[in-house]
């Protein structure tokens, strides 16, 4: 019994240096709380940062729409007839095209009979002239001479611009185009019609010898 009550101080020193140094090792942690509490550990963010697939420089946006070829809506106008005639012609002799149309001269002596007989003969008619344009195109053929064209009456209709058709069959128009000369029609004879030098048009018997050195004008479609 002695002996257990020596021994009691060197068991409480020697427990109270176990404890000191224990709480030494607590302090060297930095997790340790000297309140007893123990620090909440830092939590590692563990989430990388997305990664960069692009290369420096390059666009990932969308591309612009490609460029099908489509061509602008081809343009629809009217063509304009007071262009120019175009000099190529149809294969016939000093022939000009206009609007779609040829005109050639017949440059012989020819009663209005015989001429119109003549283009029908090339698959043609006398010419037929709605417009200033194509008045002043036809003109410019065979110009120097006097040139049958495509109106007439018949000489027991009265003296008058109503009273002349065209040779494909339609009237006479002057709200569409007048190219009459001044005072015309005015001749009780003149059942048919040409055009002069001056581009203007005169009354004449049709039935005119080849003498009087009148052309004609034919048109084709």
């Amino acid at each position: 019994m002695r002996a257990q009550l020596l021994l009691l101080p060197w068991v409480v020193v020697t427990v109270g240096c176990e404890l000191m140094s224990g709480l030494s090792d607590l302090e060297k942690d930095p997790t340790f709380d000297p309140d007893g509490a123990v620090a909440e550990a830092s939590v590692t963010d563990t989430s990388a940062p997305p990664a960069d697939t692009g290369a420096p420089g390059t666009d990932t946006g969308t591309a612009p729409p490609a460029d099908t070829g489509t061509m602008p809506p081809a343009d629809t106008a009217v063509a304009d007839t007071a262009k120019p005639p175009d000099a190529g012609g149809c294969g016939e002799p000093e022939s000009i095209t206009f609007g779609g149309h040829c005109y050639f001269p017949l440059k012989t002596n020819l009663s209005f009979t015989d001429a119109k007989n003549a283009c029908v003969a090339k698959g043609a008619y006398l010419a037929v002239i709605t417009s200033m344009a194509e008045n002043e195109a036809i003109g410019a053929i065979d110009a120097a001479a006097e040139r049958w064209i495509g109106l007439s009456r018949a000489l027991a209709d009265p003296i008058a611009k109503e009273s002349y058709k065209w040779s494909d069959g339609t009237a006479f128009d002057a709200a569409k185009f007048d190219g009459w000369g001044v005072g015309e029609p005015n001749d009780a004879a003149g059942d048919a019609v040409r055009m002069r030098p001056d581009k203007l048009w005169y009354d004449r018997t049709g039935a005119t010898t080849t003498a009087a050195g009148i052309h004609a004008i034919c048109e084709k479609n």
